[in-house]
C-alpha cells in the first residue's frame, strides 16, 4: 500500500480542532485559506502544522531511519536513542517556528515562544491535572525508553503494515494502541519545550499515516473523551518514570492499564 494523506477538509478540521480545544483563538476560514495559499497572511498556528506534516510526508514517512531502528539504539546507551530522535526535534521545530516568529513579530510576551527553545526538551517545571509531570531531568531516559519501544513495534509490523490485508486484527491493535499511547506519554510527560498536547496528537496521527492506518479526526467529543483518559494515564506515570530508570524491568508500555 503507497503511503497516503487525509482529504483537505480532514486536515483542515482536525488543524482547527487540535488548536481550538486548546483554548487557542483560530477560526475554520483562516485554517482553510492558509491550507489553500489564498491568505495573505497564513494563521501561524496552522501554517505551523501544515509544514509539519509536509516535512512528515516528504522527508520521514517509509525512511528508513523512521520511526527508528532497533539496529541502531542499545538498552544501555542513551545517547544513541537521543541521536536517532533528531526527526522529532525537527518536527517540533517545523510546528512551532511559525508561531514563535509570530510571537515575536506581534511582541506578545505573554505568549511567546522562544526560537532557541524549540527542538528541545522541557527545562522546567510543569503542572498536570492531577500532580507534577516528570522532573526536565528524566525526560531523556523516558524518550530513550520509548524510541526502543517504538523501535521495536515497527520492525515487527512496520514492513506488514504496507501491505494490503497484511495486518490481523490483533496486529493493527498493536499499532494503534501505540500511536495512542504515543499521544498520551507527550501530553503527560511533557517533554517538548512547548505543545506536548498538540504534538502529541500529531505523533500520533503521522505513525498512522506510516503505518496506513486511517487519519485519527479530532472533535469536541474526541477531546473530552481524551481528557478523562489522561487523568486515568497520569496515573501511571510513577511506573513509567521507574521504567525509565530500570530499563530491563519493563518497558513503558508495560507500566499502562490494558
Amino acid at each position: 500500500m503507497v503511503k497516503t494523506f487525509p482529504q483537505p477538509e480532514q486536515l483542515i478540521s482536525y488543524v482547527y480542532w487540535t488548536h481550538l480545544v486548546e483554548r487557542i483563538d483560530i477560526k475554520y476560514a483562516e485554517v482553510q485559506s492558509t491550507y489553500q495559499g489564498r491568505a495573505k497572511v497564513p494563521n501561524p498556528y496552522a501554517d505551523g502544522h501544515f509544514q509539519a506534516l509536509g516535512y512528515a510526508y516528504n522527508h520521514l514517512l517509509d525512511k528508513d531511519f523512521f520511526p527508528g531502528k532497533v539496529n541502531a539504539l542499545s538498552e544501555k546507551d542513551i545517547s544513541k536513542s537521543d541521536a536517532s530522535l533528531f526527526w522529532l526535534r525537527d518536527l517540533h521545530k517545523k510546528m512551532l517556528t511559525s508561531s514563535a516568529n509570530h510571537s515575536i513579530f506581534m511582541q506578545d510576551e505573554q505568549n511567546a515562544i522562544l526560537p532557541h527553545l524549540l527542538g528541545k526538551y522541557r527545562n522546567s517545571d510543569a503542572t498536570l491535572s492531577t500532580r507534577m509531570a516528570p522532573h526536565p531531568s528524566i525526560i531523556p531516559n523516558i524518550l530513550h525508553r520509548w524510541i526502543i519501544d517504538l523501535a521495536g513495534v515497527h520492525e515487527k509490523l512496520g514492513e506488514k503494515a504496507k501491505k494490503q490485508y497484511g495486518l490481523n486484527p490483533d496486529e493493527a491493535k498493536e499499532l494503534i494502541d501505540f500511536a495512542r499511547y504515543t499521544k498520551m506519554l507527550f501530553s503527560t510527560v511533557q517533554p517538548m519545550s512547548y505543545a506536548n498536547n498538540r504534538f502529541g496528537r500529531l505523533l500520533e496521527n503521522i505513525l498512522r499515516l506510516q503505518w496506513r492506518l486511517p487519519w485519527k479526526d479530532l472533535n469536541k467529543a474526541e477531546y473530552d473523551k481524551f481528557i478523562l483518559e489522561l487523568s486515568d494515564f497520569e496515573n501511571q506515570l510513577p511506573k513509567i518514570i521507574t521504567s525509565s530508570q530500570h530499563p530491563h524491568n519493563l518497558s513503558t508500555r508495560g507500566a499502562q492499564s490494558p
